[in-house]
C-alpha cells in the first residue's frame, strides 16, 4: 500500500508539473498574442495618423492651388481688360488717323 501511495504521489507530481508547464506555455502564448495585438494596434494607429497627415497635407495643397488658380483668373481678367482698352485705343487712333487723311 505504501508503494501504491508513493506511486500515486509520483504520478500526481508528474501531472501537476505537466499542468504547470501547460499553464506556463499558455501564459507565454497569451503574452505573445497580446504583444502582437499591441503591435497591430500601434501599426493601425500609425496608419491612421499617417493617412490623416497626408490628407491634411494634400488638402492644404489643393486649397493653395485653388487660391493660385483664382488669383491667376483675376490676373487674366485684368490682362483681358487691358487688351480690350488697348484695342479700343488703337481703333480710336486708327479712326483719327483715317479722319485726318
Amino acid at each position: 500500500e505504501l508503494a501504491d501511495t508513493q506511486s500515486l504521489l509520483r504520478i500526481s507530481d508528474e501531472v501537476r508539473e505537466g499542468l504547470l508547464r501547460d499553464a506556463k506555455d499558455q501564459r507565454d502564448q497569451l503574452e505573445h498574442a497580446r504583444q502582437e495585438l499591441r503591435e497591430l494596434h500601434a501599426v493601425e494607429r500609425q496608419g491612421r495618423e499617417h493617412g490623416a497627415a497626408q490628407y491634411d497635407r494634400l488638402n492644404a495643397q489643393c486649397e493653395s492651388l485653388n487660391r493660385q488658380l483664382q488669383e491667376r483668373g483675376r490676373e487674366a481678367d485684368v490682362l483681358e481688360e487691358r487688351c480690350k482698352r488697348l484695342e479700343d485705343s488703337l481703333r480710336a487712333k486708327a479712326e483719327e488717323a483715317d479722319a485726318l487723311e
